[in-house]
């Protein structure tokens, strides 16, 4: 099949030229091998087409994308000209993944900049994307959370180079046709962290886009995106495709500022419903702060969520999880250690100084631990080599070197059973050694139940409202009970805690979310949302963490 291309959007240097007909529609070949065959894109960073590389055996379609900078002098183009160049490092950086395109090429020609990428055969998420009066079937809970284990995976690799991606919307997702995984394209608004953008003239700053409405949340629109911005977005294209709706058609709360859609999935599993809300917080402190602890938070869904995660082994930076990230909360990015690897084996015992057939106790289990160190080297071989002349004469060196050690005492000797009147023999007594006594250590269980875990908060909050101090802190792990503090507690007549429900769940814990109320001294109250870890220990279930979501209703 040939394929033509209209001169209407053809890049100005491959206009066709009637003196060229050593290949198809008679246009040279840009950078000297790479021949476009169709459009594929257009934006205000430039212009992206289908192409065959010549120079390749079979001649393999790429993609090429032309920076179309729409500068007034030289200054204007020396900016477009840094932040291409910023996009062919980030892109080079991170082609090793299998989910982002490689990079194949990156040159200027004529005054314009190219960048040619593998081409991903497949077609956009935006297909698969529910929209009003569509026919497409709005998402169903698993396809959501195999949407998010995959997309998050990769982005977390992204953000361990330490790069923002800040245009991730359902077009810029392809599902790939061989194996139907999501790969992640067009890096045109990539910026490495650490990398700050100069104040470029506004006729420059025009022609970058820095995202795409609905799918930006506040920050990233005023110029400071961070790697919840990415996680964001993503949460944005999940909740589209659960309820069909674009995220510019969607309103948000007037009180919390939060985003309203629970009405539009009434039986979404509470956990996935919570696990979005953290994603698409108003505050970005208040969401994950990168995709990494998205991810993690993901894995803690119930069993009959988790089932559907299918994140694929790919080279990737190590994703610390702490505690926090686990629930979604901790403001601060987890900096990663290189930790290595340590073998652990079961402590070796000493060869004995004497053989079995000796009448002489092992001295291995006598002799003072400077002594024993000293004559170890010493009296093996000697052993080894002398029969029973060696042993005596063993014997008596271990003597004397036993002797000459201060702390340890002088021993008594007997006349050799085995040579009469040859030297006597030390007699080694062996000394009790007591034994170690154990540290007690809490016995951890399986999670509790449900209804266990529910009981044990809501018995808790009854022991703090009834000043019941030390009943409410026993409730608590031994490290959480050190930060209780009653003071607090001090100022509500009572609190409570209502809508526990489970919203994570491992072998050994139980993660649910509730609705405190703190009734004010004075009347006032005010609601909050607070998640707690339950595990059993010592049988029992005991909290073992606690953390302020946000407040549904401020103080009145």
């Amino acid at each position: 099949m040939t394929f033509r291309v209209s001169a209407a959007f053809m890049p100005p240097n491959l206009q066709p030229n009637s003196s060229d007909s050593d290949h198809p529609a008679g246009m040279p070949l840009l950078g000297g091998r790479y021949q476009i065959v169709s459009q594929l894109g257009a934006g205000g960073f430039g212009q992206t087409f289908l192409a065959q590389d010549r120079h390749m055996p079979g001649q393999p379609k790429c993609v090429v994308k032309q920076l179309k900078p729409q500068v007034n002098n030289e200054q204007e183009l020396q900016v477009a000209r840094r932040l291409f160049d910023t996009e062919a490092k980030v892109l080079s950086q991170l082609g090793d993944h299998p989910q982002i395109p490689r990079l194949l090429a990156h040159f200027e020609e004529s005054a314009e900049f190219y960048l040619v990428q593998e081409l991903i055969e497949g077609h956009s998420l935006q297909e698969d994307v529910a929209a009003v009066g569509a026919t497409v079937q709005p998402w169903r809970e698993a396809q959501t959370v195999g949407f998010l284990g995959d997309i998050l995976g990769t982005l977390a690799f992204v953000h361990d180079n330490r790069v923002i991606h800040r245009d991730l919307k359902p077009s810029n997702l392809i599902r790939r046709q061989h194996d139907g995984r999501i790969v992640l394209i067009d890096f045109g608004a990539v910026k490495q962290v650490s990398t700050q953008l100069v104040n470029a003239p506004s006729s420059l700053g025009r022609t970058i886009s820095i995202g795409t409405q609905g799918y930006m949340p506040t920050e990233q629109v005023s110029g400071h995106p961070h790697f919840s911005s990415d996680v964001y977005a993503v949460g944005m294209i999940a909740i589209q495709g659960l309820i069909g709706r674009h995220p510019s058609m969607l309103s948000f709360h007037s009180q919390t500022g939060e985003l309203d859609w629970h009405s539009f999935v009434p039986t979404l599993h509470p956990a996935l419903i919570h696990l979005l809300d953290a994603m698409v917080r108003y505050d970005f402190r208040s969401r994950y702060a990168t995709a990494s602890q998205a991810l993690a938070a993901l894995a803690q869904l119930p069993p009959a969520l988790s089932q559907y995660i299918s994140v694929p082994d790919v080279p990737t930076s190590d994703m610390s999880i702490s505690t926090g990230a686990q629930l979604g909360f901790s403001q601060e990015v987890t900096e990663k250690t290189d930790v290595k690897p340590v073998a652990i084996t079961a402590k070796q015992s000493s060869p004995p100084l004497f053989s079995q057939a000796s009448s002489l106790p092992d001295a291995n289990k006598t002799l003072s631990s400077q002594a024993n160190r000293s004559s170890r080297g010493i009296l093996w071989p000697i052993f080894l080599g002398a029969g029973s002349v060696g042993l005596v004469a063993a014997s008596v060196l271990a003597w004397k070197l036993i002797s000459s050690t201060s702390s340890v005492p002088v021993l008594p000797t007997v006349e050799n059973p085995s040579n009469p009147g040859s030297a006597p023999v030390a007699v080694i007594t062996p000394e009790p050694v007591p034994e170690p006594v154990p540290e007690p250590t809490p016995e951890l269980g399986l999670a509790p139940t449900p209804d266990e875990a529910i009981a044990t908060l809501k018995t808790f909050y009854n022991k703090v409202s009834n000043r019941e101090w030390e009943a409410a802190r026993s409730l608590f792990s031994e490290e959480l009970a050190k930060t209780f503090r009653s003071e607090f507690f001090e100022q509500f007549d009572r609190v409570t805690v209502e809508n526990l429900i489970v919203i994570g769940e491992t072998a050994e814990t139980l993660t649910l979310i509730g609705n405190n109320t703190y009734f004010y001294q004075d009347g006032t109250t005010q609601e909050e949302e607070r998640t707690y870890i339950l595990q059993l220990i010592d049988g029992e279930p005991r909290i073992i963490a606690s953390n302020f979501v946000r407040i549904t209703k401020r103080r009145s």
